[in-house]
Parts: C-alpha cells; sequence; structure tokens
C-alpha cells in the first residue's frame, strides 16, 4: 500500500516543537479533568469528584474490596511545571528570545515559547505580510456574493480520505454574481483554512495580555485605532440584518492593528538577529 501522506514538515526548532507538544497534551489532560469536576460540580455528571481531583492533585484515595486505597502519583501541575520549563529552555535557543521576552506581558517566556514554536523559521515569511497571512491577520482577494464572501480566488481543497488524503491548489470558477474584493482571511467551507487557528488564538490570548498589563507601545496602538475607529463609525448599525460597528466590533479591530504591529516587529527583530534579509521600508 502506497504511503500518500504529505512529507514531514522541515523545522528548524524540532525540540522546542517538541516541548511545545508536550506542554500542550498536558495542559488538555489538565483542562479535561477541570471541566470533569466542573459537571459533577454542575450535577451533570455521576462521578466521583474526589476521585477526580485526587487524579489531578497526585494522590488519588478509593475503596478496594472493602479496603481504603490511596495511591501517590504526580500532580498534573507538577508535570506542566515541568514541561513549561522545558518549553522555556528550548524557547531560548531562537535567536530573538531577549528582544520577545523584554515585552511586558512575555517576561515569563512560556507565551513567547508557544509564538516561537508555532512560526519556528521566519525565513520561511520573506515579506511581514505572509507572515501576517500565516498568523490569521492577512488580507486576501475573494469572491464575494450578495454581501457574503463564497471562495477564495485561489485556494486549497482536502481531497480523498486516510492514506490518500491530499491537499491540492485549486482556482475557483467565478459563478454569476460573483465578484473579487479584498477581505481578511477566514474559514470557508470546503476550503483549507488558509491560517495556522492556534497560533492566532495564542495571539489572541497575547492581546489580552497586553491589554491587562498595560504593555508600553503595543496598548497605544491599541487605543488609537479603537478612537480612530469609532470616530469613523460614530453609529452602531445593522446592515443586511448583522449588527455592525459594536463595541465588540471595535475592540476587535484596536486588537486586530495592535497584534499585526507585533507580528511587524518580531518579523523584524528575529530576520535581523538571524541575518535575513529585510525590506527597506520596514
Amino acid at each position: 500500500m502506497t504511503d500518500n501522506r504529505p512529507a514531514p514538515l522541515p523545522r528548524k526548532h524540532p525540540r522546542l516543537w517538541q516541548a511545545y507538544l508536550f506542554w500542550e497534551e498536558i495542559m488538555l489532560l489538565k483542562q479535561r479533568h477541570t471541566l470533569r469536576i466542573s459537571s459533577i460540580s454542575a450535577g451533570k455528571s455521576n462521578l466521583d469528584a474526589i476521585f477526580e481531583k485526587g487524579m489531578i492533585e497526585g494522590v488519588v484515595t478509593y475503596e478496594s474490596n472493602n479496603k481504603k486505597v490511596t495511591v501517590e502519583t504526580v500532580a498534573v501541575d507538577e508535570i506542566l511545571g515541568h514541561a513549561t520549563k522545558i518549553m522555556i529552555d528550548q524557547g531560548k535557543e531562537v535567536p530573538v528570545w531577549p528582544w520577545i521576552t523584554g515585552i511586558k506581558g512575555f517576561a515569563a517566556g512560556s507565551q513567547a515559547a508557544k509564538i516561537l514554536a508555532l512560526i519556528d523559521d521566519i525565513g520561511r515569511y520573506d515579506s511581514v505580510a505572509k507572515l501576517w497571512r500565516y498568523a490569521g491577520y492577512g488580507l486576501y482577494k475573494y469572491y464575494e456574493k450578495d454581501g457574503k464572501v463564497v471562495a477564495p480566488t485561489k485556494g486549497k481543497e482536502s481531497q480523498g480520505s486516510g492514506e490518500d488524503r491530499r491537499i491540492v491548489e485549486v482556482e475557483p470558477e467565478p459563478k454569476d454574481g460573483w465578484r473579487v474584493d479584498t477581505f481578511r482571511d477566514r474559514a470557508i467551507a470546503g476550503y483549507v483554512l488558509p491560517y495556522n487557528k492556534t497560533l492566532k488564538s495564542t495571539l489572541y490570548i497575547a492581546a489580552d495580555n497586553f491589554i491587562k498589563q498595560q504593555t508600553p507601545y503595543y496598548t497605544d496602538i491599541y487605543y488609537a485605532e479603537k478612537k480612530r475607529q469609532r470616530e469613523l463609525h460614530p453609529d452602531k448599525i445593522t446592515a443586511n440584518g448583522v449588527p455592525m460597528f459594536s463595541d465588540g466590533h471595535i475592540d476587535n479591530r484596536g486588537r486586530r492593528k495592535m497584534i499585526k504591529e507585533f507580528l511587524k516587529k518580531l518579523w523584524l527583530e528575529w530576520r535581523m538577529a538571524e541575518g535575513l534579509p529585510i525590506t527597506e521600508k520596514y
């Protein structure tokens, strides 16, 4: 049987990626235990909350053959702490580490290590626009009909299944009523997501940290963009039955501007740290 799966992605920092995967696996384990405990507390599960908490805390007590049994294991938080340390240690191998951890909100290192692991090799992005697109903050030409984005002008489809599954590039033929315009990248049914959704969600959390900690420079951009957007759109309106320019919309635009600026700075500093060429305008 022929294995048609694509060749593995060559990684510049494979151990950082492995450390990130280890951290992610332990974090998911903790989240699953926590969700089960929450369900028990809400009366939505008949499982044993004490037993569940014991597995998280590393001391499990239960009855077996009418005897009390106590089993000591390793607390999930302890494993998570080790996983975080390993991930941070591997992140330090990336030349841009001193710069990114010098930003307020990234000093602890774990968030910085996750972002670097997900990007891996800045040499793959010879322009900041390509990094924006990979991170889910890019713009692209799409087909639109009646106010709805229906297809990319050029995208990728997943075809086949199992070992026969493959990703192919496609250029959809425009249909009646379709017109081309530039939109932010988004998920479209039938097409492969054009960005790394894990990186995008990680950057959203980073934006939260910037705002909570009032990170200099980046929050200045955030508040300035919110002010500009509200001045451009003073009224909250409804377009085709969809609310537009609410406080939430304005906030998201401010966050988007802030994260794009962070990615631009990261791209610049990382490429300079590795001696890679940069364009004059940056």
